[in-house]
Formats: structure tokens, C-alpha cells, sequence
């Protein structure tokens, strides 16, 4: 399972606020292909987004997108 615009509509409906472009830009780029060879289980995807949601909000998740 990968992140789908559905998956992104229900997170930001179950943390009820609007993420970030840049957030949403991470996962995306994160988790939307399946890690080769393995693939994530519904439980698995959510539980590492809601994780790295957290992490964002709390500070604690460096985004660093692009050329650096």
C-alpha cells in the first residue's frame, strides 16, 4: 500500500487541520512507492506517517527537500 490522495484526505481529516505543503511534499516522496522489495501493510503506512506527523508538529522531523 502506498500513500494515496484518499490515505492523505483521511489524515488530515482524523489530525483536523490543513498539513503543510512541505509535509505533504515529504511524504509523498517518502511513501509513495513501495519500499522494493517489500510493501507496506495498511497498519504499517499510517503508523509511520502519524509518526512522522507528530515528529513534524513537535519539531523533531528535518524536511529537507531539493538541491541542499
Amino acid at each position: 500500500m502506498i500513500l494515496t490522495k484518499n490515505v492523505l484526505e483521511g489524515l488530515q481529516k482524523a489530525y483536523r487541520k490543513d498539513l503543510t505543503r512541505e509535509l505533504i511534499d515529504y511524504l509523498k516522496i517518502t511513501y509513495g512507492e513501495e519500499p522494493f522489495p517489500y510493501e507496506y501493510s495498511e497498519q504499517d503506512l499510517y503508523t509511520q506517517i502519524q509518526r512522522d506527523i507528530d515528529y513534524y508538529y513537535a519539531g523533531k522531523l528535518v524536511i529537507t527537500i531539493g538541491n541542499q
